[in-house]
């Protein structure tokens, strides 16, 4: 076994880290100032989005065997899972499809995706068994500082109505990401308001920017974040949590009767609630898409699409919903594998809230970089903010 330098290794994965944190700044900042002038993504930055990922996949994986036997068993079962269920899926479309296009899928397509979510796994894997805790808190400093800067832009953007930073840009749905991708904005925020609001000195300008960055993002995953914080950071007893519980009870029972005052100021989703009822407007529609998925897809499922996925590719049908997104791209077998991760993580309520937003999203876990932050500072969580990270 080639002996392991786990500085060289860490200065590799701390490179890679690096890089894929400023490359999703620049090119979502072009593809906003783009849109401005009504072009899409140019061809050359979807190519370099997939260099960059490809050339860190496999510099994280020669680490990886490098340092095999010191990663831990559960990262090791469900890379392999989920890498070989992606490879295997991507020779069954290739030999069942009539128009596949192989240089199309490996550079923005499905298996572009799949290996996105399979680099989040690679790195947290590489990562811990480096243990690199300065490292660590150097790449959490960093982000912090990056997503403050990034909430600044989210208020002032709503103070001055600057549509090129809106959620959804040159559409009539309302809310504000900076710089940044929506799920980016609702998972890095999330992170970063719960562990200041652990701290013993709180800084209650930062949390306060923080919360209006959620709440201003728009979406329904920064609502939901913000309620879940309320419930397991800031309610500490178990009454006021029961409370809180019951008033969300009461306000959802009677939403039919309150809403409608409140969509009046957005057009959009009194669109979306005239269609789809209470239902349709909190969900998104997913609720229609999971029923078209049961009823008229899953039957034509045979045995390989049950246990390996693949029956489906994201270009042509989205569930947004997590565990059924799995399903469809790696089956029974990728799903339980990714629970399985998820489970050995042991996870607390508290540190398990952004796992908890993503079901309904599907965000975190398409997000590499949103993934392993979420990651180390998950390793961190249960001592005060970033202390003791991967010791």
């Amino acid at each position: 076994m080639i002996s392991v330098n786990k500085f060289l290794e860490s200065s590799w994965v701390y490179s890679i880290v690096i890089i894929l944190i400023v490359h999703l700044i620049i090119r979502h900042s072009l593809i906003k100032i783009l849109a401005v002038f009504g072009q899409e993504e140019w061809y050359f930055s979807l190519l370099l989005s997939s260099v960059i990922y490809g050339a860190g996949y496999l510099i994280c994986t020669y680490s990886f065997v490098r340092m095999f036997p010191h990663i831990k068993a559960y990262y090791k079962i469900t890379w392999i899972i989920i890498f070989c269920l992606t490879v295997i899926n991507e020779i069954r479309f290739f030999l069942q499809a009539e128009n596949y296009n192989l240089y199309e899928s490996i550079f923005y397509g499905q298996f572009f995706t799949n290996i996105k979510i399979s680099f989040g796994i690679l790195l947290i894997g590489v990562w811990d068994g480096i243990r690199s805790k300065n490292k660590s808190l150097s790449i959490l400093n960093l982000v912090e500082s990056l997503t403050l800067i990034n909430c600044l832009i989210v208020v002032c953007a709503y103070l001055l109505n600057i549509e090129v930073f809106e959620s959804y840009f040159q559409s009539e749905r309302w809310g504000y990401s900076g710089v940044l991708p929506r799920g980016y904005s609702v998972i890095l925020p999330s992170i970063f308001l719960i562990s200041r609001l652990q701290e013993a000195e709180k800084n209650y300008w930062v949390t306060s920017l923080y919360f209006a960055c959620l709440i201003l993002s728009g979406t329904k995953a920064g609502l939901f974040s913000v309620l879940l914080i309320i419930l397991f950071v800031l309610l500490s007893s178990i009454q006021k949590k029961i409370y809180f519980l019951l008033l969300l009870f009461l306000l959802l029972i009677s939403i039919n009767f309150w809403l409608p005052y409140f969509i009046v100021y957005s057009p959009f989703w009194e669109k979306v609630y005239s269609e789809g009822g209470a239902m349709g407007l909190i969900t998104s529609f997913r609720s229609d898409s999971l029923n078209l998925f049961y009823n008229s897809i899953l039957p034509n499922y045979d045995l390989a699409d049950w246990v390996i996925g693949g029956n489906i590719r994201f270009e042509e049908f989205r569930v947004e919903i997590l565990p059924v997104s799995v399903f469809m791209y790696f089956g029974f077998l990728g799903l339980l594998s990714l629970l399985y991760f998820v489970y050995k993580m042991k996870l607390s309520w508290v540190s398990a809230i952004p796992v908890i937003v993503a079901i309904g999203s599907g965000s975190l876990l398409a997000f590499p970089v949103g993934l392993f932050i979420w990651a180390i500072w998950t390793k961190g969580f249960r001592s005060k903010y970033t202390k003791n990270i991967i010791e």
